[in-house]
Parts: structure tokens; sequence; C-alpha cells
């Protein structure tokens, strides 16, 4: 039997602009929609990650939607095909039935814990949560003073840009990679986490038989060249999915174009991709900048990236402080689960996945 093939992205993310949620596009048309509700350690990710595994042996391909704080942890399990998703929906990515019943349902695994112990251990929870929060407000406080730094590092590199060379760049790639019904599909394909910037971009491309590969300074265009060449798609009737980057979400570093199989991507620093594919294309942004000016900004230049790197590292290890202190924290609600019924709620979650299956099958094969 033909397994299933899993996709990872984030459909949330710590950035300059605190905790950024993209829920709203990646569960968008979903005919069923189980939102988990419980604290850290109830189970939610396993559950997730069982049902997800479980639907891959079946030949079902599934997206894991990975959580930003945690590397080891799942936020949530799509089935395109079926049109079914299980979502963690407690904070930060509070998430609450829109059409209850009818799509969505809640499913509480607080419900399998003892209350008694965790309230004999009411101080301790009350303040490692405190301390989490703390470190996050830390975290964004870092991360929006990078972006300040950011943004005056884009500023030296884009008094050296020609743009409009870079617009005939735009215009002639728009023709190069290119009636249906067009959907726009917000995503992100990376995030900062505990372990630093991480990305999915490989396995995310992995089906697009061309990707451009954008190489430059901030301010050399390339998130106004990705944008546009997902105007262009949507323009001309194509559905396309739009990552936006992990650290300014008002920024994209990537656009693919599923029926085109082909992608247009920010290939420079944290996300280092090189040419290494059949179909792929190196693009340069800097050699369309004028290298006299570049020049006499480069000090400028190089003292803007490292303000840059050091707010952003500092911010990466208060986001590890708060995963140490969410362990602890998790550890309260671990020792409280009552685990035999933990797993019939599981058992519960996973028949109510392979009913929605049987009913595709039956419709559709």
């Amino acid at each position: 039997m033909k397994y299933g093939r899993i996709r990872n992205l984030y459909p949330g993310g710590n950035t300059a602009q605190g905790f950024f949620s993209l829920y709203d596009s990646v569960l968008e048309n979903l005919n069923r929609l189980l939102i988990l509700k419980g604290g850290p350690g109830t189970g939610k990710s396993t559950l997730i990650r069982q049902v997800g595994l479980a639907m891959v042996d079946r030949g079902y391909d599934v997206e894991y939607l990975h959580c930003s704080s945690d590397n080891r942890s799942l936020d949530g399990v799509i089935i395109p095909v079926i049109g079914m998703g299980i979502v963690d929906g407690t904070a930060p990515h509070i998430i609450e039935p829109q059409f209850p019943g009818a799509v969505d349902e809640i499913i509480n695994l607080g419900e399998c814990w003892n209350e008694q112990y965790l309230q004999a251990h009411r101080a301790e929870i009350i303040a490692y949560t405190t301390r989490i929060g703390d470190r996050f407000r830390q975290a964004y406080a870092l991360l929006r003073q990078a972006r300040e730094v950011e943004g005056e590092w884009e500023a030296l590199v884009a008094e050296a840009m020609d743009f409009s060379r870079v617009d005939q760049l735009t215009e002639d790639l728009i023709l190069e990679i290119f009636n249906l019904s067009p959907r726009v599909r917000h995503l992100f394909a990376g995030a900062l986490t505990p372990e630093g910037a991480v990305n999915f971009i490989e396995n995310l491309t992995e089906d697009c038989e061309r990707r451009f590969i954008l190489q430059g300074d901030p301010g050399s265009g390339k998130s106004t060249l990705i944008s546009k060449v997902a105007q262009a798609a949507v323009k001309r009737g194509y559905s396309v999915e739009l990552f936006h980057c992990a650290f300014d979400p008002n920024s994209v570093d990537m656009v693919i174009i599923p029926y085109l199989k082909a992608a247009v991507l920010d290939g420079s620093v944290p996300h280092i991709i090189e040419a290494q594919r059949p179909g792929d294309r190196l693009i340069n942004l800097m050699e369309l900048a004028d290298t006299s000016v570049l020049d006499i900004r480069k000090e400028a230049r190089a003292e803007k990236q490292r303000e840059f790197y050091k707010a952003v590292q500092a911010a990466i290890d208060e986001i590890g402080q708060a995963k140490e202190l969410h362990d602890k924290l998790e550890s309260f609600y671990i020792e409280a689960m009552d685990f035999d019924e933990l797993d019939a709620v599981r058992e519960q979650v996973l028949n109510q996945v392979l009913q929605q299956v049987a009913a595709y099958e039956q419709a559709f094969k």
C-alpha cells in the first residue's frame, strides 16, 4: 500500500509583532475541525501526531502544523483531501468554534486530569506561567528592536538599488513562470524557535520542478518581487501559497504556485537555499545595486547586520528560557493526567477521523 506524505509548516510564529497567527488562512474551508483544549502536558501534541501517522499509514497526505515555541511539539494536523483538521485551541493560538456542532467540536482533555493535584501546586503553576509570559514579552521587545535595526539596514541597501531594473526583472520572471479559480493561502514556512531559526522550505518545495531562488540583503526588493509574482499568478487564475517571513510577517519569503509546480523564494540568511536541483535558478538582486554606493555604506551595513543578529539571538535566548520554564510547568499537568481516560479520548478522536475518511471513500472511491 502506498503511504501518504507529510508536509510541515507553521501556522503561527514568534515575530517582531509578537505572536502572529495565520490560523484563519491555514484552517480555511475545512468541513470538520476538532479543537483540543487543555493545559500543557495533557497529550494534545501526541494525539495530533498519532492521528497524522494513522492517516499516512492509510495512504492519506497530511499537513503537520508545528509549534514555534517548542521544536518537538505539534499544534495541529490537517487531512486536506477529506477537509478535516485537529488543532490545539489553547493560548497563544486561541481557537473557538465558529459553527459549533456543524463543523467545529471542542475536545476537552482537561477532563482527564486530577484537579486536586493541580490545585495543590497552584502557586508553582502561577509562578511558572507568569515567568513564561515575562520571557516572551522580553523576546518580542528584542525582536521589535531587531526590526528597527533591519529597517535602517534596508534603507542603506535600498539607497544603492536600481529598482527600475528590479521591476523589469520581476516582469520578465512573471512571463517566464506563467483559467482557474485562484485562492491565496497564507502560511509560515519557518519560525524563530527555542533552537533558533527553523524552516521547512525543502519539504514544502519538493514537488516544485522550478525554483527561482533570490539572494540579496534586506532592502534589495526580494519580498516585493515575490509579492508581485503572487499577484500576477492570482491575476492569471492560479492559486498560490504565500509564505510570510517568520520574523516580519508583513514581509513574504516564498510563493508556491502548485499548479505550475513553481516557487519563488528568498534564499538568503537565515534560510540559506542553494541551487541544488534541476530547474533551480539563482538570482542575485545585489547585482542590480550601485556598487559604489554599497562600498560607501559598507561599514554602516556591517554594523546594522551585527546589531540585527545580536538582537534576534537575544530574543531566541529568551524564547529558549520560556521553553525551559514551560517544560517545568508541563510536568505538573503530566503528573495530574489520568492516561487511561486520555487513551479513551484519543480513540474517540481517531474514530471520528476514520468516520470522515469512510464517508469520503464511499463518495469518491
